[in-house]
C-alpha cells in the first residue's frame, strides 16, 4: 500500500474505512508487523495520533502492543503530548488498556508518573490497581511515593500489601517488607523479614536509585 511506503498517516486513515474485510485484515497485519515496528519514533506517534482515535477499538491494541515491545528494547519512548491528547477523549477502558500495556515495560519513574496523571483517576486505590500487577520496581517506587502523596491510611496501605502478596513473586514480597517497616504496618500474613539499617530507611524516598538498591539489593 502506497500510504505505508510513504509513511502517510492521513492517507491511511482515509483508506481504512474503504477496505473490504479481507483487505482490512491485511492492512492491520502490515501495520502491526511491518510499519509500526520499523518506523522512526516520531512517525510511530504520528500514526498513533491520526489512526488510533479514528477507531480505537480496532487499532489501540495493535499500537500498544508494538509500543510496549519497542519501549522494552529501547527503540521507542513515550510521546507525552500524543498520549495526553488521546486521553482527553479516551474511554475508561482505553485508558486502562494503555496503562496495562505500557506500565510494566517503562523503566523511568517520571514517565510512569506522566502516564498515571493522564490516564488514571487521582486516588491511591486507582494507582494501586494500575501499579501493583506490573512486577516493575520503577512502578513500585511510584506506588510508594503515591502512598505518601495521597496520605494513604494504614488500612489502605495494608490492603495494597495484601494485593502485592497475592502476586507471590520475590519483588512484590520484598516491596511489602519495605512498606511494612517504613509505614509500621502490622498483622500481615506470613513472615516478612527485612534487614535494613535505620539510615537506609530514611533514604528510601530520597531518590529512585536509593529505593531500587533497597528493594533489589543485588
Amino acid at each position: 500500500m502506497q500510504c505505508f511506503d510513504e509513511r502517510d498517516a492521513e492517507a491511511l486513515r482515509a483508506l481504512l474505512p474503504t477496505l473490504t474485510v479481507a483487505e482490512f485484515r491485511t492492512a492491520s497485519f502490515m501495520l502491526a508487523n511491518s510499519l509500526l515496528p520499523s518506523v522512526q519514533a516520531n512517525d510511530f506517534w504520528r500514526f498513533f495520533a491520526v489512526v488510533v482515535p479514528s477507531d480505537s477499538k480496532a487499532f489501540l491494541g495493535t499500537f500498544l502492543k508494538v509500543a510496549a515491545q519497542r519501549i522494552a528494547v529501547g527503540t521507542l519512548q513515550q510521546d507525552f503530548h500524543t498520549l495526553r491528547t488521546f486521553m482527553l477523549t479516551a474511554t475508561p477502558i482505553d485508558k486502562r488498556k494503555t496503562l496495562q500495556a505500557l506500565l510494566p515495560v517503562e523503566k523511568h519513574p517520571e514517565n510512569i508518573s506522566h502516564l498515571l496523571v493522564t490516564a488514571s483517576p487521582q486516588t491511591i486505590e486507582a494507582y494501586a490497581a494500575a501499579l501493583v500487577p506490573t512486577d516493575n520496581v520503577a512502578c513500585y517506587y511510584c506506588l510508594f511515593r503515591a502512598m505518601k502523596l495521597f496520605d494513604a491510611s494504614t488500612a489502605q496501605i495494608r490492603s495494597i500489601c495484601l494485593q502485592l502478596m497475592r502476586l507471590q513473586n520475590p519483588l512484590a514480597y520484598r516491596f511489602v517488607a519495605v512498606i511494612k517497616v517504613y509505614f509500621g504496618i502490622e498483622n500481615l500474613p506470613g513472615t516478612l523479614s527485612l534487614k535494613i539499617a535505620p539510615w537506609q530507611l530514611g533514604r528510601l524516598d530520597s531518590s529512585y536509585e536509593n529505593f531500587r538498591k533497597i528493594v533489589i539489593p543485588f
